[in-house]
C-alpha cells in the first residue's frame, strides 16, 4: 500500500542567535531528545579571542522554550553530544567523555585512549544504551564498546573500519570494501547479508531492523531477510540517513532535493529538505510521506526523533524547529 500523505508543518521554531553569539558551522553540531519532554542542542563557538566554548541549549519539547543555556570552555573543536536516553546524555570532547544528568551536572567521566592525528568516531545504538567507538577510516585498530548505563568500556577488539558503520545493542553493521552489507554480533565474525551497491549506507533503526540507503532502499532483518524495498526516498539528505525512536517502533527518513546547481558554470547546488518518510512497526512499506511546509531547511542540518516517535526536531544553523508526527500505526 502507498504511504498516507500529509504535511509536516513546524509547531514551533526557536531562533537561538541571541544566546549563542556566533556559532561555528560544523558537522559536529548535535541535536538530541534526552526524553520525550526535553531537547538538547550543542554548538562550539569562539569566544574571548581564540578560546572555544561549548554552548548548549536545553529546550522544552512541547513549546521550544529555552530551559537552560550553559556555556562551558572546551579545548576540542569537536565537542558535542553523542547519545542520550532516560534524561541523561553523553558529551564527547576529543578523547574525553562526560555523562551528564538531567540537571546538567556531570555524573561520571571517562578517558578514551589517545589517537594520533584523529578523533574517535562514535556510533550510538537506537536505544542509547551503547556506543561503539572506532578509529579513522581504512585503518586497523581497536574498537571500543561503551555501556552508557554503567559508563564503562565493557568490550574491546581489533577490527578494520572499511566504510559506513551502525550499531544496535547487540549487533554491528558495516559496509565492506566491495560495498556489501555485513553484520556481526558483538565480538563475533562478520556475515554478508546484502550484495554491494554504489553509495550504500546503513543504519540500525531497531534491534532487529537495518535500513540500507541505496538504490533501491531496503529494510532488512539482521539475517538478510528483506522486509521491504522502495525507490523512495529518491535523494538522500547529506545530513541524515534514518532517525529511529529509542522505543524501536518508528523511524523517519528525510528526502532532499538538490537546487541551485548550474553545471555549465561549474556551480554546485545545495540540498533542500522536501519530505519526511515515516515507517512504523514491521509494516512492509512506508506509513506516511509528509511534505515539508514552512521555512526551507537548506544545507547541512541535524535531526532527532523523540523516544515515543511523536515529534521530529531539526537543528539548522542556529535555529531549532519541531514537527508533530501522525500517530504510530
Amino acid at each position: 500500500m502507498p504511504p498516507q500523505g500529509g504535511r509536516a508543518t513546524p509547531k514551533w521554531r526557536a531562533d537561538l542567535r541571541s544566546i549563542l553569539g556566533a556559532p561555528v558551522a560544523s558537522a559536529r553540531n548535535a541535536l538530541w531528545f534526552t526524553d520525550n519532554n526535553t531537547i538538547v542542542a550543542t554548538w562550539v563557538t569562539p569566544k574571548a579571542g581564540q578560546e572555544l566554548r561549548l554552548r548548549l541549549a536545553v529546550l522544552e519539547a512541547a513549546t521550544g522554550r529555552v530551559l537552560a543555556a550553559p556555556d562551558w570552555p572546551t579545548g576540542a573543536a569537536n565537542a558535542h553530544v553523542i547519545v542520550a536516553h532516560d534524561g541523561k546524555f553523553v558529551l564527547q570532547a576529543g578523547d574525553e567523555l562526560t555523562l551528564y544528568g538531567s540537571d546538567l551536572k556531570p555524573l561520571k567521566k571517562l578517558k578514551l585512549p589517545a589517537l594520533a592525528q584523529a578523533d574517535w568516531s562514535a556510533y550510538p545504538s537506537p536505544s542509547g544504551r551503547h556506543v561503539l567507538f572506532v578509529p579513522p577510516m581504512r585503518r586497523l585498530g581497536t574498537w571500543l564498546w561503551l555501556d552508557t548505563d554503567t559508563f564503562q568500556i565493557v568490550q574491546s577488539w581489533e577490527d578494520l573500519r572499511t566504510g559506513d558503520v551502525s550499531v544496535a545493542d547487540g549487533r554491528i553493521a558495516r559496509t565492506a570494501s566491495a560495498s556489501n552489507v555485513e553484520v556481526a554480533e558483538i565480538g563475533k565474525e562478520w556475515k554478508t547479508i546484502a550484495p554491494g551497491a554504489r553509495r550504500i549506507y546503513v543504519r540500525f533503526v531497531g534491534e532487529d531492523l537495518l535500513y540500507v540507503a541505496a538504490n533501491p532502499n531496503r529494510l532488512l532483518r539482521p539475517d538478510g531477510q528483506v522486509v521491504f524495498t522502495s525507490d523512495e526516498p529518491s535523494v538522500r539528505c547529506l545530513w541524515g540517513i534514518a532517525f529511529p525512536a529509542a522505543g524501536g517502533h518508528r523511524f523517519v527518513v528525510p528526502e532532499c532535493a538538490v537546487k541551485g546547481a548550474i553545471p555549465a558554470l561549474d556551480i554546485g547546488g545545495h540540498s533542500v529538505l522536501e519530505r519526511l518518510y515515516v515507517h512504523d512497526g514491521d509494516s512492509g512499506g512506508w506509513s506516511y510521506a509528509l511534505d515539508m511546509r514552512g521555512p526551507g531547511v537548506k544545507g547541512l542540518a541535524q535531526g532527532a526523533l523523540s523516544p515515543d516517535g511523536s515529534q521530529f526536531a531539526i537543528l539548522s544553523g542556529d535555529a531549532v524547529e519541531s514537527f508533530s508526527l501522525p500517530p504510530v500505526q
